[in-house]
């Protein structure tokens, strides 16, 4: 009766929202979200974002890793085309 495993989740009107992978009730693993904002791909460890993120909205993306949850290190945002808009 626990999420364990690959789950994938759809809105009303069938979009994927979310995917990605629980161990006992805790996300852990590959994931991707999908909100009206974007798209963002990366993995969860006991819960919390942690490892390399890449995230889509519109015409830009950003790179960069998170441990535990929080941002770390260096963030890029570039167009599509892989113009540099900001780095920190």
């Amino acid at each position: 009766g626990k999420k364990d495993g690959v789950w994938s989740v759809w809105s009303a009107t069938g979009q994927l929202m979310s995917k990605g992978s629980y161990n006992h009730e805790v996300q852990d693993g590959p994931w991707e979200l999908h909100s009206s904002f974007g798209v963002s791909q990366g993995s969860f460890k006991n819960g919390k974002k942690d490892g390399k993120w890449v995230e889509w909205s519109g015409d830009q993306k950003s790179e960069g890793s998170y441990v535990a949850g929080v941002k770390d290190g260096v963030w890029v945002t570039s167009t599509k085309a892989g113009e540099k808009i900001s780095e920190g």
